[in-house]
């Protein structure tokens, strides 16, 4: 096993913001779609925890999402 060195910083609100429903429909627990952007950034809320992007319309940015999403701990 060859362990990767290579590091990732994680991607800024804003990105992941463009990138979810912008429904704002406190489904995720959040009031906006940016506070649920942000708790991505810091890791304190996961992908799964959107169900509006489990709907087919929105597959495209969920998988742009799943390609800038960082597995870390949580940061705070």
């Amino acid at each position: 096993i060859t362990p990767d060195h290579s590091t990732r910083q994680r991607p800024a609100p804003m990105a992941i913001y463009k990138l979810l429903p912008n429904t704002n429909c406190k489904q995720c627990g959040e009031p906006t779609c940016f506070s649920f952007a942000l708790k991505l950034t810091a890791s304190q809320k996961k992908l799964a925890d959107c169900p509006s992007l489990t709907e087919p319309k929105y597959a495209g940015k969920l998988a742009g999402l799943e390609k800038i999403i960082i597995e870390a701990p949580a940061i705070g």
